[in-house]
Formats: C-alpha cells, structure tokens, sequence
C-alpha cells in the first residue's frame, strides 16, 4: 500500500476528517492567511486548532511537525502520530499538575 501524501487543501481536510471519526471536529473557517483554514478537533477532553494548508499541510496548535521526529505533517500517518503525541503530552501534564495540586 502507498503512502498517500497530501499536496492540496481538499486533501488536508480529508486526512483530518479521518482523524475525527469518534471525535469532534468543528466547520473549516478562513484565516488572515488565503493559504490557511482551520477548524477545532475535540478528542475526548482534548482540544486542538487545527489548520490545512493550500499545499496540503496539516498543523496542530500552529505546528506542521510531529512533537518527536519533527516529520511534517502531508500523511494520515505523520498527522496521527502528531496528534497522537500531543494528546499524550496532554495527559502526562494533567497528571504533573495533578500530583503538584496534591501535594500542597
């Protein structure tokens, strides 16, 4: 199976709404860039902006890269594991602030 790479903004969106089966993904809206849209993907009590690019870019809270690797984010797979690490980076900072709260 190929690796399909996103090279539009129709396929960005496409991506993203694959991402979103089992979560909440808001309507596209225009930015001050024509370059860029972005909607809101809620994944349980997770929320992240997320934008597609005219070149097919996909960014999470401003970022094109995945957190570890830096990979850009032009396949289903660098976007999942985009999302994938942030949302563990979200849980694992809950967590600290959590047990700091507990600990006063």
């Amino acid at each position: 199976m190929s690796v399909f790479q996103s090279r539009t903004i129709d396929d960005a969106k496409r991506i993203v709404t694959q991402l979103a089966i089992g979560a909440h993904l808001t309507e596209w809206e225009g930015s001050a860039s024509p370059f860029w849209q972005y909607a809101t993907l809620t994944v349980g009590e997770h929320s992240f902006r997320v934008g597609v690019s005219s070149g097919g870019v996909i960014s999470f809270n401003g970022d094109p890269f995945t957190p570890t690797k830096r990979v850009m984010c032009v396949t289903y797979k660098a976007a999942r594991s985009s999302l994938a690490e942030r949302i563990a980076r979200n849980v694992i900072a809950s967590r600290t602030i959590g047990q700091l709260a507990h600990a006063h």
